[in-house]
């Protein structure tokens, strides 16, 4: 994977985490919000529909309360995956970084001893192909000078 699409991903899960725990927070505050209610005006009459409707929804809330946490904690751990990923790359960019050069410069080295060996012999072959081509040229009509 790349470092950008790591660096997205981790991003993506902070903001995952950030969000999810805005959400237990303002669960937290309809549970409390619906429990004094529940405590003020149904302590009384607590069969009636509207105290077992708060009672449902402290319960609903709780219940996502609870799903939020678990979810917050999956991606905690999957955020920290990302970052162990993240920090394996980076320690395989830096080695690559410094070791590679001496390699590079071996291979440059090699390179440029090949070129110029194979150079060397590509010019001796075109002066043999020219000097081949000027004597058939000039092969029977040599002139004198006298």
């Amino acid at each position: 994977m790349k470092i950008e699409t790591l660096s997205e991903r981790i991003a993506n899960a902070e903001n995952e985490i950030g969000k999810k725990q805005l959400t237990i927070a303002k669960k937290q505050a309809l549970i409390d919000k619906k429990q004094q209610l529940l405590e003020t005006k149904y302590l009384a009459n607590s069969d009636s529909t509207k105290a077992l409707t708060l009672r449902w929804d402290i319960e609903h809330y709780t219940g996502d309360i609870s799903r939020l946490e678990r979810e917050i904690t999956e991606t905690t751990h999957t955020l920290d995956n990302y970052r162990k990923q993240l920090t394996g790359l980076m320690e395989h960019i830096s080695v690559l970084i410094t070791d590679m050069p001496n390699v590079l410069k071996g291979l440059q080295e090699e390179l440029v001893e090949r070129w110029d060996k194979w150079d060397i012999e590509r010019r001796a072959e075109y002066n043999r192909i020219t000097v081949s081509l000027i004597t058939r040229s000039f092969q029977g009509n040599i002139p004198t000078l006298m």
